[in-house]
């Protein structure tokens, strides 16, 4: 849902496999920092609307700035840092994109401040990308939600299914207008 979500907002343009990797950085940057900045909206809104409640209009900026910038800054570093790597390397495989997730994993460690954070993130999401880069050279889909549709009828929303145990028996009792 959220690619159908993107579509709407940000039509066809450049993608950031439009190109193969170590070129366009440039446009790879500016299309991965603006889905992004999106996502880091949208955490942004649920973690005001739920969790922190800031009171005013600067604590609720500040609030926003405090997520959607390292989401952003989080999107840069995956970008610069398999743009980077697949140039210096000059190849472009698996390992670049580990390279990426580290760099994802620090970024984030930086922004919660914590060493364990950015280790285990790094590691974690170094690995993430790495599987996402097989699967895409090897053509198997990781966590897209390409290709499905909700069934059309029968489903568990649909409002024809009975859930009761027993069937009803129907009108068994008596009123005194029945009489």
């Amino acid at each position: 849902m959220p690619g159908y979500i993107r579509e709407k907002l940000f039509p066809r343009g450049y993608h950031y496999y439009d190109t193969p990797e170590g070129q366009d950085c440039d446009k790879k940057l500016w299309y991965v920092t603006k889905n992004s900045a999106m996502y880091g909206m949208f955490a942004s809104a649920i973690d005001i609307l739920m969790y922190s409640h800031p009171k005013g209009y600067l604590p609720t900026l500040g609030r926003f700035a405090y997520i959607t910038f390292p989401f952003m800054g989080m999107g840069a570093a995956f970008v610069v840092t398999t743009c980077m790597a697949t140039n210096m390397r000059k190849k472009d495989d698996v390992w670049n994109y580990f390279l990426g997730g580290t760099a994802v994993g620090a970024v984030m460690g930086a922004w919660k401040r914590s060493l364990r954070i950015g280790t285990y993130g790094s590691l974690a999401l170094g690995l993430f990308f790495l599987i996402t880069k097989d699967c895409i050279e090897n053509g198997r889909t990781t966590f897209s939600m390409e290709g499905w549709e909700p069934q059309k009828h029968g489903n568990i929303w649909s409002v024809k299914r009975d859930f009761t145990i027993l069937a009803d028996p129907g009108r068994t009792w008596k009123t005194s207008h029945d009489e």
